[in-house]
C-alpha cells in the first residue's frame, strides 16, 4: 500500500524476484512448521539441502536487481524498497534455518 502511495513502480522482472522470494521463503516454512508443529524428522541432509537452494533463489535476485540498478532501471525509491524487503524475507528464511538446526541437534 505505501509503496503505490509513494508512487514506487517495481518492473515486472523486479516483480518476479518478489514472488520468487516469497515462494522460496514459504517452503522454508513450511518445512519448519512440519517439523516443529507435526514432528516431522529433518536430517542435517536435509537442512544443507534446503540452506542451498535458498540461498541459490536469493543469489539469483540479488544479481537480479543488481543488474537492474546497474543498468537503470531500478530507481532509488524502488531499490530501497526492494532491498529492504528482501532483506526482511532473508531474515525470515535464516530464523527458519536456526529453528531447523535445533530440531536437527534434538533428533541427533
Amino acid at each position: 500500500m505505501v509503496r503505490k502511495e509513494q508512487g514506487v513502480v517495481f518492473s515486472d522482472a523486479a516483480m518476479q524476484d518478489l514472488r520468487l522470494l516469497v515462494t522460496t521463503v514459504a517452503t522454508v516454512m513450511t518445512a519448519t512448521e512440519d517439523a516443529v508443529r507435526n514432528g516431522q524428522p529433518i536430517s542435517v541432509e536435509g537442512l544443507h539441502q534446503i540452506k542451498q537452494t535458498t540461498r541459490a533463489g536469493f543469489d539469483h535476485v540479488k544479481q537480479a536487481h543488481f543488474d537492474r540498478i546497474s543498468s537503470g532501471v531500478c530507481p532509488p525509491q524502488a531499490m530501497m524498497l526492494f532491498n529492504d524487503m528482501s532483506s526482511a524475507l532473508v531474515a525470515i528464511a535464516e530464523l527458519c534455518w536456526n529453528i531447523l538446526g535445533m530440531r536437527v541437534r534434538r533428533m541427533e
